[in-house]
């Protein structure tokens, strides 16, 4: 019995222009409001999405 997987996602470059200037804060809020548009190929593969997203002082 043969699996596949298939997975398509916008361009890792379009990503990595949209970041340039952002916090990794700024960013992940940017990556939760954008929705499927900007979903990175490792959470389809693991099944994440971000739902929640703060700063952590430590």
């Amino acid at each position: 019995m043969a699996r596949t997987r298939t997975y398509s996602w916008a361009d890792a470059q379009e990503l990595a222009k949209a970041s340039r200037g952002m916090s990794g804060l700024e960013f992940n809020h940017y990556l939760m409001e954008g929705g499927e548009a900007t979903r990175i190929p490792m959470s389809s593969t693991i099944g994440f999405t971000i739902t929640e997203s703060n700063l952590v002082v430590w």
